[in-house]
């Protein structure tokens, strides 16, 4: 993974900065797969009559899909998303890389996509969840700046995917490798954690295999 420097480090931050790191990782990058669980009727109707992609974005997701699509830029950043496989996530997140500001259309119709019309459309699972759809509706600006930063969001993918929940020596290496990052994180690890908490307090985000790396 990472190797620590038997030298001190002049980058090292304060055990307090380590972290706020560690806390923004938790509300910046859960990575639950949510399924949508469906009533025999429903399933009996679904069964006679296949939903298709068009017909669930038009019905279940109306208001967020519309409110992307409708979007040229949030278009753009979907389109390519559904390109991804599953579990890449730095497919995805180069998606938004590229257009960080379709960040708060963006996450919503994607949860609701992923969500409630899979498997009728095609969108890679597990990587869009609730906690990164809260932090998008309710931080959709410092969640743009992080995109805007792309060291913000490789250090977040760095404590995500290397660091146990409060290990902060690992968090510490990631400061050191991304230390560019750092600052964007702080806006939206506050706005986070004020409406997003619940969201992203899951345990099992920690516990899914990483599927892509920087590039």
């Amino acid at each position: 993974m990472l190797t620590s420097s038997p030298n001190p480090d002049p980058m090292r931050h304060h055990p307090v900065q380590v972290a706020l790191l560690l806390s923004a990782s938790v509300l910046l990058t859960g990575l639950i797969f949510v399924s949508c669980a469906t009533d025999s009727s429903s399933t009996a109707v679904q069964a006679q009559a296949p939903q298709t992609c068009d017909s669930c974005l038009a019905g279940t997701c109306a208001e967020k899909s519309q409110a992307c699509l409708s979007d040229p830029t949030c278009r753009e950043t979907f389109e390519c998303a559904q390109k991804c496989g599953d579990r890449d996530k730095w497919c995805v997140w180069n998606c938004v890389l590229a257009r960080p500001q379709s960040v708060p259309k963006f996450f919503p119709a994607a949860h609701c996509t992923t969500k409630q019309c899979s498997p009728a459309c095609q969108f890679p699972a597990r990587i869009i969840d609730s906690c990164l759809e809260c932090n998008a509706t309710y931080c959709g600006q410092a969640m743009s700046g992080c995109f805007e930063n792309r060291e913000c969001w490789t250090l977040v993918h760095c404590v995500r995917n290397n660091c146990q929940p409060g290990d902060l020596e690992c968090a510490q290496e990631c400061i050191g490798e991304h230390p560019d990052g750092l600052a964007s994180i702080q806006p939206l690890r506050d706005c986070g954690g004020d409406h997003c908490a619940e969201q992203c307090s899951r345990r099992e985000n920690y516990d899914l295999p990483d599927g892509g790396a920087p590039r």
